[in-house]
């Protein structure tokens, strides 16, 4: 079925693209959230509300200016493999909230996210003039604040014991990145490769 459906990429990396969001990938982008919050034990999300039902999600979350969502794929293979967004742009205070989740058990240990990360923090950074990005994750979240890390992401707050999983109370930890943080913003060299806007 994949192979009767014209793919259409925004932003073209080495190893990922990232394309429109698609009405006949919602069985696929359940699936991921599901795994994503059984994990995780978030709730709140606009991914999780947005993608409750069958009707108004899809147009809340492309046909408007205040989010926006990418599915990650797999350059070699096409299969996709993720979803990537931007929550709540702000023109005003020039920022948003970043969220990537690599959906694909398989794919996970690839470090597709870091390649990720950094198209989009330059989507944001160049392309929509945004100034900062910010996210929330937890303490236990050990492989994705390395990630988060790696493509530029510092800790600038966190709530202790603020959130209980397997009878533990871990903390809330706050991240953020500013565009002038980014050595290789404005910079053309093959780390992180420059993506091609259609």
């Amino acid at each position: 079925m994949q192979n009767e459906i014209k793919l259409t990429f925004d932003i073209i990396g080495s190893r990922v693209a990232l394309g429109p969001l698609r009405r006949d990938l919602l069985p696929v982008y359940r699936r991921w959230r599901d795994g994503f919050f059984a994990l995780r034990a978030m709730s709140g999300d606009a991914w999780a509300v947005l993608l409750d039902e069958d009707g108004p999600w899809y147009d809340e979350l492309v046909l408007t200016d205040e989010h926006a969502w990418f599915t990650i794929y797999e350059l070699k293979t096409l299969r996709p493999i993720g979803i990537t967004g931007l929550i709540d742009i702000d023109t005003n205070d020039q920022s948003a909230e970043f969220f990537l989740h690599i959906g694909e058990f398989a794919s996970q240990s690839r470090d597709y996210g870091t390649e990720t990360g950094r198209l989009m923090l330059e989507y944001a950074f160049t392309a929509l003039k945004l100034e900062t990005l910010f996210l929330m994750t937890y303490e236990f979240n050990l492989s994705e604040l390395r990630s988060y890390e790696r493509v530029g992401f510092r800790e600038f707050g966190r709530q202790r014991q603020a959130h209980l999983k397997g009878n533990r109370l871990w903390d809330v930890i706050y991240l953020e990145v500013q565009a002038g943080e980014l050595p290789y913003l404005g910079r053309r060299t093959d780390t992180p490769p420059s993506p091609h806007f259609h």
